[in-house]
């Protein structure tokens, strides 16, 4: 179960908080998995909703993990795998919240965040896969790992920068992080990070000993 947790210490006004996370599709022989939502209500959460399109996209096989939505609740940002003629990657997503409460067609950041690879992989060249976004409260920061090609192997995390947070084509290209958070030791892999609010602690599953 990947989550985020959205306090909105930021907003004024009424927001309670929200929890998104993918489960699987009901009698699904796919293994694809869904984005569902629940909201807090006093000390008890509600029951968890579908979240409707284009959030879950029914047109072809997909699967949405690693959900993490903006400190002000506007934008959810996503792992969507797709598989499509020719094509089967996993990529970084964005969907922001409409006027009228519901969310815009997803932007693939992953173009921006990783353009070699990306193209490549539109080429059928080999794709590498990118996973659980983190970001920090301003928008201006993300953290998220990557799996090479073919293995599926040896993650490393990365990280983009963008000086405008309302600007999803303006990320830069990513940079793996230096070691220590990308051990050297042969054979191990660092994933799944996760950025504290104040952007101070990095946290991250590792299979290092």
């Amino acid at each position: 179960l990947y989550f985020v947790y959205n306090p909105c210490d930021n907003l004024v006004g009424d927001c309670p908080p929200s929890l998104y996370f993918p489960r699987p599709g009901v009698a699904d022989t796919r293994r694809t998995y869904n984005m569902y939502s629940t909201r807090k209500s006093g000390s008890s959460w509600l029951e968890p909703v579908y979240s409707p399109y284009p959030l879950n996209r029914p047109e072809f096989e997909s699967q949405t993990g690693s959900i993490r939505s903006s400190a002000d609740g506007n934008s959810v940002y996503f792992m969507q795998a797709a598989v499509l003629p020719g094509l089967n990657t996993q990529d970084i997503w964005v969907s922001k919240k409409q006027p009228d409460g519901s969310f815009s067609e997803p932007y693939n950041i992953s173009q921006h965040l990783m353009p070699g690879y990306y193209n490549e992989c539109r080429q059928d060249r080999g794709c590498n896969d990118e996973d659980a976004p983190t970001h920090t409260a301003d928008g201006k920061t993300i953290y998220f790992y990557l799996l090479n090609s073919p293995t599926r192997t040896r993650g490393k995390i990365y990280v983009s920068t963008r000086d405008d947070p309302n600007c999803d084509s303006c990320w830069r290209e990513a940079q793996v992080l230096p070691a220590p958070v990308n051990t050297q030791e042969h054979g191990v892999t660092d994933w799944h990070p996760f950025i504290s609010p104040d952007g101070n602690r990095l946290y991250f599953s590792s299979d290092r000993l």
